[in-house]
């Protein structure tokens, strides 16, 4: 079983929200979109904080929503969904374990069962909180309320879970370390006193994290899913201007059609082969910063080739990044900068090199269709 949702919610005079998807078990769906897009209003409608006006959602063959079911409408503290928000949401007069166990029967009273008493220390073991227990919010580093936030969602043994940008505040040690952890929950089938959830949502703006953490992606854009499949396969062949984006393309420019396999870059002022056929609706053309190869002397390939103009560089500790223009396009060409991105091959705190030439190898371009 799965979460169904097909939803339309209209925000203003020129936005409706409308969407349609469907989860798979024991997997992460990923989200990604500009801000403004409509992801985190999707996820409000699932949960029940907000009400679409029309459509159909469906959590394990249980109806949560139907506008034509007789307007079934559930509450969200019926719904079995858990909602993990940006900024986390924690009560700021409850200790942790205390915001951890709020929704439990008891709760309220003080009257926790030993099993549910057990559970939550489980979760504070699992999190690494140990120590925290009476520790109020304000007392807890972002990391530390992340944690606490994300235990008091799973103790209730959701049926579904939805995650709105929940590693932003981390940092990079402790993100990747609460990924793996998330990964490792939903890929898990135990059953028992920490048993996972079935269906995850996570909404986010970065593009590693959907990559890591979601085996399928739907991509948003003026709250339509412009795009939708297998994560990796979207990443690789994007078919449109705003998925090459959204996936992190930072070189596109538009295009003339001029044979079967070849197009003038309009923005690059630069002929290119290709190894797919341009179709009649292919409007752009996209190549990723790293894919881009520098050409040393005598290894001249006589097309895809460009001489590199006025540069711009900078460095990671990992990466060099060169940005540039075609030093050979026409004085009319609207000049377009063109990024490439390498390993770190400088010591000593060299700027990168800016080689002469660079390739635009023709299995790495991208066809795209205007969004």
């Amino acid at each position: 079983m799965s979460l169904v949702v097909r939803i339309k919610k209209r925000l203003s005079a020129d936005f409706t929200l409308d969407v349609e998807f469907q989860t798979e078990d024991y997997q992460c769906l990923g989200v990604l979109g500009a801000s403004g897009c409509g992801k985190s209003m999707t996820l409000k409608c699932i949960a029940g904080i907000e009400k679409p006006d029309e459509g159909f959602i469906a959590l394990d063959g249980r109806v949560l929503f139907s506008s034509a079911l007789g307007i079934i409408n559930l509450k969200a503290r019926e719904r079995k969904v858990g909602y993990l928000f940006q900024n986390y949401a924690l009560f700021p007069k409850m200790t942790a374990l205390e915001n951890m166990c709020a929704a439990l029967p008891g709760a309220l009273s003080g009257v926790l069962s030993n099993k549910n008493l057990s559970e939550a220390r489980g979760w504070i073991e699992r999190f690494g909180l140990s120590g925290l227990e009476k520790n109020y919010p304000h007392q807890m580093s972002g990391g530390q309320q992340q944690r606490v936030a994300l235990a008091r969602m799973l103790i209730t043994h959701p049926a579904a879970v939805l995650l709105d940008e929940p590693f932003a505040a981390l940092d990079s040690n402790l993100r990747e370390y609460m990924q793996l952890e998330l990964l490792q929950l939903i890929q898990s089938q135990d059953e028992g006193a920490l048993a996972p959830f079935k269906n995850a949502i996570l909404v986010t703006h970065s593009r590693e994290e959907v990559y890591r953490l979601c085996p399928r992606l739907l991509i948003m854009a003026g709250g339509k899913i412009v795009a939708q499949g297998n994560t990796r396969q979207v990443f690789d062949k994007p078919d449109s201007v705003i998925s090459a984006e959204l996936t992190g393309c930072k070189n596109i420019s538009r295009i003339i059609r001029k044979a079967e396999r070849e197009v003038f870059a309009l923005d690059w002022g630069l002929l290119l082969r290709t190894a797919e056929v341009v179709g009649s609706g292919m409007t752009h053309i996209g190549i990723r910063a790293h894919n881009l190869q520098p050409i040393s002397a005598g290894s001249e390939k006589g097309y895809n080739e460009v001489r590199l103009g006025r540069c711009k560089t900078s460095s990671g500790p990992f990466e060099d990044l060169v940005v540039f223009t075609n030093a050979e396009a026409k004085d009319n060409t609207e000049q377009h900068e063109i990024w490439w991105k390498s390993e770190r091959a400088s010591v000593g705190g060299a700027p990168p090199l800016c080689p002469e030439k660079l390739f635009f190898p023709p299995e790495s371009l991208l066809l795209l269709k205007e969004s």
